[in-house]
């Protein structure tokens, strides 16, 4: 009967090693994030644009737009949770004055050279489409999986280990 322990056919104790080591990274980068709160900015540190949409952009990981009158470009991130409400309210808005509060630090995608910030507050025509608690909700329930991701991990990389170990030592059960 084979063992949960046995060298995976076709694998190299460097290829075992390697994927333990790619692991170990993986668990020490989640475990780097811990925090419920990790990346959500100060409300008192958010600075507020306003104006009409001028391109919108749904993507895999949330909703990108821009307004008239500002050289920014926002981004509504899906971790924030409501990224529907948000897309269908811009789709809708037409001319009506969008107000945004958004962290004012700025990012550029990999691939982009445009610069992008993150969207914690939505207001069209005086009408709140998201609050920043709304947006910190969602985003506090997201951050709630990195240490169970992180943990994960870690058994990945003793798991890759002890399979390392026994391939080069060549054992058949546990020394």
């Amino acid at each position: 009967m084979k063992s949960l322990f046995d060298q995976p056919h076709g694998y190299s104790v460097a290829q075992l090693v390697m994927f333990s080591v790619l692991s170990a990274v993986l668990a020490a980068l989640c475990f780097s994030q811990l925090g419920e709160s990790n990346g959500i900015p100060e409300q008192q540190g958010l600075a507020s644009d306003r104006g009409t949409v001028t391109s919108l952009e749904k993507y895999k990981y949330g909703v990108r737009f821009s307004l008239s009158g500002q050289g920014r470009h926002y981004n509504y991130p899906s971790k924030a949770k409501g990224k529907g409400v948000v897309l269908e309210a811009l789709s809708g808005a037409g001319r009506a004055e969008v107000q945004v509060r958004y962290s004012p630090r700025g990012y550029s995608p990999l691939f982009k050279s445009e610069q992008y910030f993150d969207v914690w507050e939505l207001a069209i025509d005086g009408r709140t489409i998201r609050t920043f608690q709304e947006s910190t909700e969602g985003w506090r329930s997201d951050n709630a999986i990195t240490p169970w991701l992180g943990a994960i991990f870690l058994l990945i990389t003793l798991y890759f280990s002890v399979l390392a170990y026994r391939a080069k030592c060549g054992a058949r059960g546990f020394q």
